[in-house]
């Protein structure tokens, strides 16, 4: 995503992209120090969430409180960093788009895309939600889906 705006002029004003500039939404990591006062997170807590104040850095700092620049919440035990990395952008908008079309078990959803990012979240969202799911994919990502048909 983050080249798609830096690389469209358009789509840089709109998100206020300036040069020299930070970038990258998707974060994982610890925590290793907290603000006083701070009683939702501690040293040592996994962590994931977005950020647009660039992500792709050694360290960042966040508002501990979610607001819609800034999104940081903990890392289940069973998750990866790497998986949680790839959760706030693509994982947010699975999850929004089936919570706006009200999507349940009694639906049958096509999700165009199904290889893509957000696809394959909206995929395995929605069958968690027992709906009927139908994808489409390009041929070159067609052999992704093979093993999950039925």
């Amino acid at each position: 995503m983050d080249w798609l705006i830096i690389g469209n002029p358009q789509m840089a004003q709109q998100f206020g992209v300036q040069l020299p500039q930070k970038f990258g939404y998707d974060f994982a990591g610890i925590v290793d120090k907290t603000s006083q006062g701070v009683t939702a997170y501690k040293v040592g807590d996994r962590v994931f969430g977005t950020t647009y104040d660039g992500a792709a850095s050694e360290q960042i700092i966040l508002p501990v409180k979610s607001d819609s620049r800034h999104r940081i919440v903990k890392t289940p035990d069973f998750i990866t960093d790497e998986i949680a990395s790839s959760l706030g952008v693509a994982g947010m908008t699975a999850a929004n788009c089936l919570n706006t079309i009200k999507l349940n078990s009694d639906d049958t959803v096509l999700i165009g895309g199904a290889a893509g990012g957000v696809g394959v979240f909206t995929v395995q969202l929605a069958k968690i939600r027992g709906a009927r799911v139908i994808g489409t994919s390009s041929p070159s990502t067609f052999d992704f889906f093979t093993p999950i048909r039925g």
